[in-house]
């Protein structure tokens, strides 16, 4: 990460175009201001440092999906690449979770690239038709239906959601009750 990085993110954060965009897409009135002061720098390490806390009812799933031994997991990450002193550099217990890791950072592309999808449908060795893949993003989603991946959203503060539905998909139970409405604020 450099200064520039940063002044792109923050020209980004506070495009009045791209406010509009953002309120017209979620039926929002467009009276609403947009907050222009943004600190991208700063806001960007609060996402980096939130975003490490663990996802209960996805870990949860991950592991028991693992625990059966009939399917193979893998992780498909947009990350960056932080000097390997840095605190966030670590990704080996995020990776332990999964049999396949492809990060962004490690093989030079990004979703939505179909390429990525590929290159992960190639390391678990599978079909599109036999994958499933889970994203909060549309525009993720829709370019891995297009390469025939069944595809399941994951709203962001209700993940729990996500894991029902991924249920219902393999019939497999991977909710425990007590995980169910719980205000969720972190991803894996």
């Amino acid at each position: 990460m450099n200064s520039a990085f940063f002044a792109g993110f923050t020209s980004d954060l506070t495009d009045p175009e791209t406010w509009s965009s953002f309120l017209r897409s979620r039926n929002l009135s467009e009276v609403a201001t947009p907050p222009l002061c943004i600190d991208g720098e700063a806001l960007f390490w609060q996402m980096m440092t939130e975003s490490r806390t663990p996802n209960r009812p996805v870990v949860s799933a991950i592991r028991k999906l693992r625990a059966t031994g009939r399917y193979k997991v893998a992780a498909l990450t947009n990350d960056y690449q932080f000097p390997r002193d840095h605190p966030l550099a670590d990704k080996s217990e995020l990776k332990g979770l999964f049999d396949v890791f492809v990060s962004s950072s490690e093989c030079g592309m990004r979703k939505p690239e179909k390429g990525i999808y590929r290159l992960v449908l190639e390391r678990l060795g599978v079909a599109p038709a036999e994958a499933v893949f889970l994203d909060d993003l549309g525009l993720n989603l829709k370019a891995a239906r297009e390469l025939g991946i069944i595809t399941v959203r994951v709203p962001l503060e209700e993940t729990w959601r996500a894991v029902r539905e991924l249920e219902g998909v393999l019939g497999e139970k991977l909710l425990d009750e007590e995980e169910e409405p719980v205000e969720e604020k972190a991803k894996l």
